[in-house]
């Protein structure tokens, strides 16, 4: 069990990395090895069939474990922290996260992110996603839900989406 800390809407309290439990919650342990101090943990998700590989949003970016928490990668930076991070749905090679008014989408489990830009800027954001339509990718932000399509072949297809569905 993963515990990510700090104040993700308010950014009014700093967070001190990540901790993990062996023993059910009963004991927790650092697992921030490689995060920098006083990181904000806005959302962490785990790989549907590898526990070994969880990728984290950060107030400092996005960081990615292989071996359960033990070492952390930074693999992605912005200068607005990052809020939410989901994988495609049936495929976790493909992952997307959110930092201000950008959208990000990494096609290698994230070991790597391409930027796309909203049409709207703000801190705020969340992604949703559905197996029933694994093809989409929604952004809810202050101004709208934007909805784009995406495709592992064609990394241009989410770069532009919607105008706000409301």
């Amino acid at each position: 069990m993963y515990a990510g800390t700090g104040d993700r809407d308010g950014n009014d309290s700093p967070g001190t990395g990540i901790y993990k439990s062996v023993d059910g919650g009963a004991t927790w342990a650092s697992a921030s090895n490689g995060i920098y101090d006083n990181t904000m943990v806005g959302m962490m998700i785990m790989h549907p069939s590898n526990p070994g590989i969880i990728l984290a949003a950060t107030s400092t970016g996005i960081y990615k474990t292989q071996d359960g928490g033990s070492n952390w990668e930074l693999t992605e930076t912005n200068s607005i922290p990052f809020k939410d991070i989901k994988f495609k749905p049936g495929d976790p090679s493909i992952a997307y996260a959110v930092a201000g008014g950008k959208f990000y989408r990494s096609i290698n489990t994230g070991d790597s992110w391409d930027t796309v830009h909203l049409l709207v800027s703000g801190t705020r954001a969340v992604i949703g996603v559905s197996p029933n339509q694994p093809n989409f990718v929604y952004v809810c932000q202050t101004e709208g839900i934007f909805k784009a399509c995406s495709s592992r072949q064609t990394p241009e297809s989410v770069s532009q989406f919607s105008q706000p569905i409301r």
